[in-house]
């Protein structure tokens, strides 16, 4: 049985620690709740899941893989994203490169001296973990952990210590609270 619950009783950052501490693979999915109309024990309105927001991927507790709903993440994107493929070049290459997997792509890229392997391995981690970092903010909606399941072979999966990913974004998230304070109501003119 996979592992589930609501982000208002089990935080983003908490699921992480589990994850880590525990070694686990798989894929924690993270869905915008529908609500059922029921209570809970708590006496907190149920939620159902509904569209899926987010999916991160875990292999053997370290963070592989992040996805958000409604943005491409194939390895197209996350070069033009970081800056080392242009507007133009990304655009050629997606028309050129259709149906071609992530890892053959990077084979092809690197062979035309487009990106190093560096490239390619940094401009996915700091992907991952922009996601990640965007994900500890949610305080809401169901999520369901599935042991062993891990995105297609065609993906590049690069392994990040949660650690410092769970440290770096509780920093993150103190700082948001500190700017809370000072500035409760963003949409006040100044």
């Amino acid at each position: 049985m996979p592992l589930q619950g609501n982000l208002r009783n089990f935080s983003t950052t908490q699921l992480l620690n589990l994850i880590n501490l525990s070694g686990r693979t798989g894929t924690l999915a993270i869905f915008e709740g529908v609500s059922t109309g029921e209570k809970d024990a708590m006496g907190d309105e149920k939620m159902a899941p509904g569209e899926e927001r987010a999916s991160v991927a875990f292999k053997s507790g370290k963070l592989v893989f992040a996805s958000l709903a409604g943005q491409a993440n194939d390895l197209v994107a996350v070069l033009n994203k970081a800056g080392k493929l242009t507007d133009a070049q990304a655009k050629i290459i997606r028309e050129r490169a259709k149906g071609t997997a992530d890892k053959a792509l990077a084979v092809r890229l690197m062979g035309a001296n487009y990106v190093t392997q560096n490239d390619i391995v940094s401009s996915i981690q700091q992907y991952t973990l922009d996601i990640v970092y965007n994900l500890m903010s949610m305080n809401q909606g169901p999520f369901v952990f599935n042991d062993n399941a891990l995105p297609s072979g065609e993906r590049i999966l690069v392994p990040i210590d949660l650690e410092n990913v769970i440290i770096e974004g509780a920093r993150r998230m103190r700082e948001q609270e500190e700017l809370i304070k000072h500035l409760p109501d963003l949409d006040r003119a100044l």
